[in-house]
């Protein structure tokens, strides 16, 4: 556990608060439209076509941040201990995931001619990622300076099962939105939960579980 009293965690988190704050410098309005995202889709309509790569890229270095050290309290509180090396083994595995699932998202567009719900899930599984973010750093840097960290042993644990559970709410308005179960065609339905929602994150959890018990 003595990675999260180290002086790079709390850079990291220094960082994903200034993301955050940068943000809400420019507009405003965009964070508390992301809070609105459980309800209806403004924020998706407002932003995402708008959106520029630069901007594209610093909320991704804020996600993959914050969902690494998610990730890490999972495992951190299996394995009592947490070291940088280790932390930096999920930060990869995490961005190459995120990369790839795109990727293959992007090519199933294209191959059964998609290319426009393809578009639409990438941006809405962004938006989910990013608004898991927002909710779970200020939880984050609670628990990691309150009692001089000790809440961090007993009670991370906890963050990474909220975390989960937000982004498992969100995967399913996200489907919802989508239209995806509309299909009538049962075969087509599974293979889509196959291939893009479960195989992708069993995989994950089983490298996960290999890289922390070695």
């Amino acid at each position: 556990m003595s990675f999260y009293f180290h002086d790079i965690y709390t850079l990291l988190l220094v960082f994903a608060g200034i993301c955050f704050c940068i943000i809400h410098f420019f507009d405003q309005k965009r964070l508390f439209l992301l809070l609105e995202y459980f309800l209806n889709q403004k924020y998706a309509v407002t932003y995402h076509r708008k959106d520029s790569l630069l901007f594209t890229v610093f909320t991704f270095f804020n996600v993959w941040i914050i969902f690494s050290i998610i990730i890490s309290f999972y495992y951190a509180h299996a394995q009592e201990t947490m070291s940088i090396f280790m932390f930096v083994q999920i930060a990869i595995i995490l961005a190459l995931f995120f990369s790839i699932k795109s990727i293959i998202v992007y090519f199933a567009g294209f191959l059964f001619d998609l290319t426009h719900y393809a578009n639409k899930y990438i941006a809405g599984y962004c938006t989910s990622l990013f608004l898991v973010s927002f909710i779970i750093l200020p939880i984050i840097i609670l628990i990691s300076y309150s009692a001089n960290g000790a809440l961090v042993k007993d009670y991370s644990i906890y963050v990474s099962y909220l975390a989960v559970i937000i982004y498992f709410l969100l995967k399913i308005i996200l489907l919802k939105r989508l239209n995806v179960f509309s299909i009538k065609s049962l075969f087509y339905n599974i293979l889509y939960l196959c291939v893009l929602e479960l195989v992708p994150y069993l995989a994950l959890y089983q490298l996960f579980n290999l890289l922390t018990t070695h």
